[in-house]
């Protein structure tokens, strides 16, 4: 084909019928949904006959839940494409979606909840690959909503051509794999997951360099946390459990894998600024970095990973990552053969997860109290797969903007909120959000004016719903005796102006919602056109809405008395007057006969009461003219 050269992953797509799905800890994934099957493409060079023989041993193995079924390539297990031989491994699934795919979607939330499930699969996993497994995202596909593992036998690291060849592997190397040093109690598969995790925070930077990915891997962490690199909105970044989630996990796959210290969401740990430091080291034209203290020993972390490394490039003559036997024995049986390093609360070395040892965390924090001293109860770099996942589950339910301005409202802190509220709007104008910022705007900071203008984007955000609606009535007509004294201080042109946006704002409110909703309303819309002067226009209003066909609606007291006040307003006193005297016969009537409740009577009763004092103010007035 013409594609062999050029584009080998299309030459590979065509010949097995299936899909690029990405790279894995060893090999390609492509993935064909519609006939079951994903494939992984290990090119065979890499591969010694004794791993041969375990991937042939995987096909007949009983099947486990959380592990894609291995089943025999119909087609051989080797293969050539283009002009390269590969070992390929057939998995039975309909899953049409890996990790990878999940990292690449633009909703943060949808990340990290995915990567959470992964975290919390992990140990199930392991139990059936056994120690050394490192997932990388495309090695998870999503069955539904649950991460299944592709699995292939813990080999270890692929070859350093292999590293080198995919720049994603080396991001989710250890720094201790990088270096060429043991692995120490730090778990490569934890690390993987958590260096996914910060994935869905940040961008791999500087384009996925290949040797830019292995000076930061080994010196730094691949992660620089620079604002440029960065995937959230900026609200998010404002956010407690969203920022201590990524230092979190910025200090766990850091260079030393430590927990960072408790400190407040404004004020980081400083793993970035020391990441940076050494990378500013790396670039310097210095003959050392700084904090160095043998330039021998690390002048040149990529040399160093080569050297360590390079008994992985024949794969035929030793499987990957048994060059040193000693420094790839099992850090769990290596933990129990020796006690005297035991330093972490739960009997672990620092750096390593046990997550069966895990299970019943609080056992485990009472039987070790008081032998230890690390108050968190857990060791300097040890990662906890189930508690990563709680962490990135809360950082998640945070990422809801409605949820944590509600939370910070509710904590009393009405100011932080509604500047949390305007920051999100900028990334996300939700009509709940808009609705949620205009009732602290009006209700916790006495802010009217911001909260219709809040209300007339939510108005535009969604005009089908009526909430927006209701709330600028009950807004403008409670601005009824307030907006006259505002109006009072401006000049006339202004006055009419603003008053004449506030009628505009009422009317078209009321005329959006359904007819069997207006009644309801109807007394705010009056007590609008009363407050802004609108007295013959508000008469007419109430007179229509008291009225159902001939029938004068008397116990509508809110209405009865608004139209008392557009006579009293519009000099009819003695017509006020009678109507007031209906008001309050109507009052006794439903006050003997329980047909209202007793605090509604009470409101009603002290309207009128403040009505009949305006009412004979106004006769008296009149008696002295």
């Amino acid at each position: 084909m013409t594609t062999a050269v050029g584009d080998p992953e299309r030459v590979v797509e065509d010949e097995l019928d299936a899909e690029y799905a990405g790279v894995g800890w060893w090999g390609t994934l492509y993935r064909a949904p519609g006939r079951r099957r994903w494939y992984r493409l290990i090119p065979v060079e890499e591969v010694s006959g004794e791993q041969r023989a375990e991937l042939l041993a995987w096909q007949t193995r009983p099947r486990r839940p959380d592990l894609v079924p291995v089943v025999r390539e119909e087609r051989g297990e080797q293969r050539q494409f283009g002009d390269r031989w590969f070992q390929i491994v057939s998995y039975e699934t309909d899953a049409g979606r890996s990790l990878g795919d999940v990292l690449d979607d633009p909703e943060p939330a949808y990340r990290l909840a995915c990567v959470a499930a992964a975290l919390r699969a992990f140990p199930g996993w392991r139990d059936g690959v056994g120690p050394g497994l490192v997932p990388l995202p495309a090695d998870v596909v999503l069955a539904g909503h649950r991460p299944l593992l592709l699995p292939l036998p813990a080999w270890g690291p692929p070859s350093l051509g292999e590293l080198f060849a995919a720049p994603e592997r080396l991001a989710h190397l250890t720094p201790e794999a990088a270096r060429g040093l043991p692995p120490g109690g730090r778990d490569p598969g934890v690390h993987a997951l958590a260096v996914a995790a910060l994935r869905c925070f940040e961008s791999l930077p500087h384009g996925g360099d290949p040797e830019r990915l292995m000076q930061r891997t080994a010196c730094a962490g691949v992660f620089g946390g620079r604002r440029a690199d960065g995937r959230l909105p900026v609200w998010m970044r404002r956010v407690r459990q969203i920022s201590a989630a990524h230092e979190e996990l910025a200090a766990v796959t850091g260079p030393h894998g430590t927990r960072p210290e408790a400190a407040e969401p404004d004020h980081p740990t400083g793993t970035h600024a020391t990441a940076q430091r050494h990378l500013d080291g790396l670039d310097a034209p210095r003959d050392t970095r700084p904090g160095e203290t043998d330039p021998s020993r690390h002048a040149n972390p990529h040399a160093t990973a080569r050297k360590k490394l390079n008994s992985l490039d024949d794969p035929r003559s030793t499987r990957p990552g048994e060059a040193d036997p000693a420094r790839q024995a099992n850090p769990h049986a290596t933990a129990r053969k020796e006690p005297a390093d035991l330093h972490g609360p739960r009997g672990t070395r620092p750096g390593e997860a046990d997550p069966a040892r895990h299970a019943d965390a609080h056992h485990t924090a009472r039987k070790e109290r008081g032998r230890f001293d690390d108050p968190r109860g857990t060791a300097p770099g040890e990662a906890d797969p189930a508690r990563l996942a709680d962490v990135l589950d809360a950082a998640r339910h945070s990422m809801d903007p409605v949820a944590t301005v509600g939370s910070l409202r509710e904590a009393g802190e009405p100011h932080r909120a509604l500047g949390l509220a305007h920051a999100a709007l900028v990334d996300r104008p939700g009509y709940d959000l808009l609705l949620l910022a205009a009732a602290i705007a009006r209700q916790d900071l006495r802010e009217p004016l911001e909260a219709l203008s809040l209300l007339e984007r939510a108005v535009l955000a969604d005009p089908e719903r009526v909430e927006a609606y209701e709330e600028q009535l009950s807004i403008v007509g409670g601005l009824s005796s307030a907006g006259r004294v505002r109006l009072s201080g401006a000049g006339e042109g202004s006055a009419d102006s603003f008053a004449e946006r506030l009628r505009a704002t009422a009317t078209a409110a009321f005329d959006r919602l359904p007819a069997d909703r207006r009644r309801d309303h109807a007394h705010e819309m009056a007590s609008c056109l009363i407050g802004l002067g609108k007295l013959t226009a508000a008469n007419a209003f109430v007179h229509e809405w008291l009225h159902d066909g001939p029938t004068l609606m008397w116990w509508r007291f809110d209405l009865m008395i608004d139209y008392a006040e557009t006579f009293l307003g519009l000099g009819h006193l003695d017509a006020a007057g009678q109507i007031s005297e209906q008001v309050r016969a109507g009052l006794k009537k439903v006050r003997e006969n329980g047909q209202m409740a007793r605090d509604e009577i009470h409101r009603h009763g002290l309207r009128l009461a403040d009505f009949d004092l305006a009412l004979l103010a106004a006769r008296d007035g009149e008696t002295h003219t």
